[in-house]
């Protein structure tokens, strides 16, 4: 079943008066339009062991300097999930830029306890 049929427009980026939406329901729009046919690339990369290039979110250990957080970077996922993240090229500010968005979730979790 064409994926345009199972959540309409899909294919086409833009369901019939879209753009008049607040950013709130754009944003849940494309929840869920978009995050079933994630979530299933990451399954059939899990089951048919596909060694697949994914951004996902895992547990960072040293990638790129950052460690206890955990961010979506790309990763080969196989049958036993993420097997390796691979580093990107990045300009300072880019990596600045990571750097300050691993600090902000770590912090936020620590705020609330954990």
């Amino acid at each position: 079943i064409p994926l345009s049929q199972l959540i309409g427009g899909a294919d086409k980026g833009q369901s019939p008066g879209e753009d008049r939406l607040p950013p709130g329901q754009r944003s849940m729009l494309w929840m869920i339009r978009y995050l079933p046919a994630s979530s299933a690339r990451i399954l059939e990369a899990v089951v048919h062991d596909e060694d697949r290039v994914l951004p996902v979110s895992s547990l960072l250990n040293d990638y790129r300097g950052i460690s206890d957080v955990c961010l979506s970077v790309p990763c080969i996922v196989d049958r036993s999930g993420v097997d390796a993240t691979l580093p990107i090229p990045m300009n300072e500010a880019e990596l600045a830029g990571l750097r300050n968005s691993a600090d902000t979730i770590r912090n936020t979790i620590r705020s609330l306890g954990f």
